[in-house]
């Protein structure tokens, strides 16, 4: 899963070279970018999506996020991910302690 949204981040974002910027121009975007706490590619992507009238990206809310279901081969992987970072029959001992 964690492989997964590491591809799937990584194909939605583009490393990407912009030459013949102005350099005063490139000053004042990287000094706005720092104080407003963000990457100067973000910066670019937000001028660049105003610039083009594209809508504005609203942020997701972890409480938006919707479960989805993978099928009943990973209805135990979250048990399996647990033993594998935790060890041997830590859920049989988490299983007990809720009973």
């Amino acid at each position: 899963m964690l492989i997964l949204y590491s591809i799937v981040t990584h194909v939605l974002h583009m490393d990407t070279t912009i030459r013949n910027i102005d350099p005063f121009v490139y000053k004042k975007l990287k000094t706005k970018a720092a104080q407003e706490g963000i990457s100067i590619g973000e910066a670019v992507t937000k001028a660049i999506s105003e610039w083009l009238g594209l809508p504005k990206k609203k942020k997701k809310s972890i409480i938006e996020i919707k479960p989805e279901h993978f099928g009943k081969q990973y209805r135990n992987l979250s048990e399996e991910i647990d033993e594998v970072l935790y060890g041997h029959g830590i859920f049989l001992r988490i299983r007990r302690i809720r009973s």
